[in-house]
């Protein structure tokens, strides 16, 4: 019913996104790595809170930048592998819409259920669903 240039550039679009999905699930590792992170900032914080009293000025400010450069230093690791992977989303999420908008032109009977039913049934014929 609907073109196989379509369906293959359907097919397409889903394996990338299946191939970004599993990414960011490598990542998740790495943010909990910042959770951790920053639970240890936190903790560290705590205590020069609680010491306050008998550390100097100078002692408290060190330390508390020390502490959140590092958490500082963390987050922009972490970033630098997020921001690509969201820009990637972005283009597929472009990619997917355009091409809609192909088939819904070329397709002018079809109604957006029945669009979406095809494809979707012929993600399913090829395991990705």
């Amino acid at each position: 019913m609907i073109d196989k240039v379509y369906i293959d550039r359907a097919v397409s679009l889903r394996k990338e996104y299946l191939d970004l999905n599993k990414n960011l699930k490598k990542y998740e590792g790495l943010i909990n790595s910042l959770k951790d992170k920053i639970e240890g900032t936190i903790g560290n914080l705590q205590n020069i809170i609680d010491n306050i009293k008998s550390s100097s000025i100078e002692d408290v400010q060190k330390m508390s930048i020390q502490y959140l450069s590092g958490l500082e230093e963390e987050t922009q690791k972490i970033q630098k592998f997020i921001d690509p992977l969201n820009k990637k989303m972005e283009k597929l999420q472009e990619e997917e819409q355009a091409l809609y908008n192909q088939i819904k032109i070329s397709y002018p009977g079809m109604d957006d259920k029945e669009i979406l039913t095809y494809i979707q049934d012929e993600l399913k014929k090829k395991n990705l669903s």
